[in-house]
């Protein structure tokens, strides 16, 4: 078992309780191209992979489409009707065969459409720099509890009655 889910387990929290994944690292850039440098730091960190992986995650273990996903649908990061399973049966709901590698690929390609993994850009003179890619995903503790991720490199946030509780995983 993953030590965090046992410090989180003996904090007796409701299951509604919104747990907050963050995964931060960043890269030397030459932040004066006309991205930034934000490119580069996607290529150099594995930020985007991390989150993919989470997300996608999430997804293998959630019926239907996790809300992560729809969301990451509906802002064009990805798009879902490109990962519908055919089942033969119109009437049925839809099924989509999406994995992390799809999640990790729409984000790569469409960064600025999506709100989930944010860019932070320092400059140190007029053209090198360094970009953060930090991911933020937050979750209820049932779901956390229930799909058990590697969270390794991760910190997560729970509020307690007494504050709030930060635990690198």
């Amino acid at each position: 078992m993953h030590e965090y889910l046992s410090k989180l387990e003996n904090l007796n929290l409701d299951d509604n309780t919104i747990v907050v994944l963050t995964y931060s690292e960043g890269a030397d850039v030459l932040h004066y191209k006309d991205d930034g440098g934000v490119e580069d730091a996607i290529e150099e960190t594995d930020t985007v992979q991390r989150f993919s992986e989470l997300v996608g995650t999430l997804q293998e273990n959630y019926e239907g489409v996790h809300p992560i996903v729809e969301a990451l649908d509906d802002c064009y990061a990805i798009n879902l009707a490109d990962f519908v399973e055919e089942t033969g049966d119109e009437d049925a709901e839809p099924t989509y065969n999406i994995s992390w590698l799809d999640i990790q690929e729409g984000i790569t390609s469409n960064f600025y459409d999506q709100d989930y993994i944010e860019k932070e850009v320092k400059k140190h003179d007029h053209k090198r720099g360094y970009c953060t890619l930090t991911a933020t995903v937050n979750i209820t503790l049932a779901e956390l509890f229930s799909v058990r991720p590697d969270l390794s490199g991760w910190q997560i946030e729970v509020d307690t009655d007494d504050g709030t509780l930060t635990i690198d995983a």
